[in-house]
């Protein structure tokens, strides 16, 4: 009996995959071969937004930029580590999080007297505004990741 070189499971019918020159054959269910083939035009994005039955075009969008989010923690966790936010856990991200929020009430120019944004028109000397969300929103996840005792102390 043949094990699919896709899922890992026996398989009584399947398809031959070649697996590059020289390197010999491996067998598949027809099924995983199919799913296969049906995405290679697909993006990173369709892929996950087909995979958790998403149904909104918007969420697409929204799986972008997450995914975006993923890539800078993954950098900056490898420049940072861990220890600065285990230090202070859960209550560390929360000052980092209320530094970003005190930066963009600033930058954004909140009337304290109002409910109303209206920009400054200043440009940030540092880093730009789209960074400092980009920040909150990391900044959410650790935050639920130090709270479910995920996050290394």
């Amino acid at each position: 009996m043949q094990i699919c070189s896709i899922c890992r499971l026996k398989i009584k019918d399947g398809v031959m995959i070649g697996t590059g020159e020289g390197s010999g054959n491996s067998f598949a269910h027809k099924e995983c071969y199919d799913e296969i083939e049906n995405t290679k035009d697909k993006t990173l994005e369709d892929m996950v937004f087909i995979n958790l039955s998403c149904t909104e075009e918007l969420t697409k969008e929204f799986i972008k930029i997450a995914l975006e989010d993923i890539q800078t923690f993954d950098k900056k966790q490898h420049d940072y580590g861990s220890d600065n936010i285990g230090d202070f856990g859960e209550f560390g991200v929360l000052v980092r999080a209320n530094d970003k929020m005190q930066r963009l009430k600033n930058l954004l120019n909140v009337e304290e007297t109002t409910d109303i944004l209206r920009g400054s028109g200043e440009n940030p000397l540092n880093e730009p505004i789209k960074d400092s969300w980009l920040d909150l929103s990391v900044y959410g996840i650790i935050a639920r990741m130090c709270r479910n005792g995920i996050w290394p102390k």
